[in-house]
């Protein structure tokens, strides 16, 4: 009997939809965080970064079902800087936490991106 005949999805699959996954909630972090953030004048700037610290519990329990090992949060408004945050490890094998510094390999953000 072949391994596919009981339902069971192809390795190839399996790493695809989680690849598709990990996109859509990108988005939908992206979507959420616009969503939260004020433009509409300076003095709420101010409370935008606590706003955004509200937001990091459901962030983060978004990202545990992906079991992605990293995560940078970096908000800008006007050419400037508002807040970033780095979450998990750089690396499974290093514990380095991820800063505004940290280089990641996107693929495809285009399609999130106006």
């Amino acid at each position: 009997m072949s391994q596919l005949e009981h339902g069971e999805q192809p390795a190839s699959y399996s790493t695809s939809a989680s690849l598709y996954q990990l996109r859509l909630f990108k988005l939908i972090v992206i979507a959420f965080l616009m969503s939260r953030m004020s433009t509409s004048s300076s003095s709420e700037h101010a409370s935008s970064k606590a706003r955004i610290e509200a937001v990091i519990p459901t962030i983060v329990n978004i990202l545990e079902p992906f079991q992605a090992s990293s995560a940078s949060i970096g908000v800008m408004h006007n050419g400037k800087t508002l807040y970033t945050k780095g979450f998990g490890i750089c690396d499974r094998d290093d514990s380095r936490i991820p800063d505004e510094k940290t280089m990641y390999h996107i693929v495809s953000c285009t399609k999130s991106l106006p």
